[in-house]
C-alpha cells in the first residue's frame, strides 16, 4: 500500500491567493521558527497558523 502525502495550503491574508506550503518549509523552518510565507501574487507575509506547526512537529 502507498502512503498518502498530505500537502497543506496557506491563503494569503492580503489578496486570498492559495499557495501550497513547501514541503521544504514544512521540514526545515518550521524548526528553525520561521513564521511565515510571501505570497507570489501581492509579496503580502502570511503568517504560518500555529496549529500547522503542531501538526508537523506530531508527525
Amino acid at each position: 500500500m502507498t502512503e498518502k502525502k498530505t500537502s497543506y495550503l496557506l491563503f494569503c491574508s492580503e489578496c486570498g491567493v492559495p499557495r501550497p506550503i513547501p514541503q521544504y518549509i514544512m521540514e526545515t523552518y518550521f524548526i528553525k521558527g520561521v513564521d511565515g510565507v510571501y505570497c507570489s501574487n501581492c509579496g503580502n507575509k502570511s503568517i504560518i497558523p500555529g496549529y500547522l506547526k503542531k501538526i508537523k512537529n506530531d508527525l
